[in-house]
């Protein structure tokens, strides 16, 4: 109902932390249109998405913050994001991978399963989305390669085919993803199985 206020969200979240001046935040977000008065057109949108996100005196609800005719997503309000759980989840568990694969494959599967698909899909044009999306998007085939080789050296083949069936859900076109899961079936025998993926493999490619 109100895209304007939904797009300040989506790009002050993207770009959290960071002081955006106002000039910016007009041009990147609606770089065709022009406004008589930009200042205020923004101002009154940061109102109104204040309001929307409950934002009140309380230190814990200021999410939106400006300082020096620039707007920023506050760090230190109350808030918990799936994308900075899946970056520190996935990092968590490449730390320990080699010394606890157990307890790092327990951390894979919670990052892994926080990404549900393109990173803001609902905005695929928009220039700004593009480098975070890239980024999650080779994070999640880093990390699901990375799950595999830790199930593999444990032989554990149906697990493998389970992550790359959720990879395939994703995205159906990674080629390493079909090979890992011929491959844990080929360790399984299962020989007419793996045919049958490859026949359909080469028919989607």
């Amino acid at each position: 109902k109100a895209p304007k206020v939904w797009a300040l969200f989506q790009y002050l979240l993207t770009q959290r932390g960071t002081a955006i001046p106002v000039d910016s935040l007009i041009e990147d977000l609606w770089p065709e249109k022009e406004f008589d008065d930009p200042k205020t057109v923004l101002k009154s949108l940061v109102y109104r998405l204040r309001h929307t996100l409950g934002q009140d005196k309380d230190p814990r609800t200021q999410y939106i913050t400006s300082a020096q005719g620039a707007y920023s997503f506050n760090l230190r309000s109350d808030h918990w994001l799936d994308s900075r759980q899946f970056e520190s989840l996935s990092q968590q568990a490449s730390r320990i991978a080699s010394q606890d694969p157990e307890e790092a494959i327990k951390l894979y599967e919670q990052a892994l399963g926080l990404y549900k698909g393109e990173y803001l899909e609902g905005n695929l044009y928009s220039p700004w989305t593009l480098v975070p999306r890239n980024s999650y998007k080779r994070l999640y085939l880093g990390k699901t390669l990375e799950l595999i080789q830790l199930l593999k050296e444990k032989a554990q083949w149906g697990e493998i085919r389970k992550v790359c069936e959720r990879y395939f859900a994703i995205d159906p076109f990674e080629e390493d993803i079909h090979l890992h899961f011929m491959e844990s079936l080929l360790e399984e025998r299962q020989l007419n199985n793996a045919r049958a993926h490859y026949q359909y493999v080469s028919s989607l490619f």
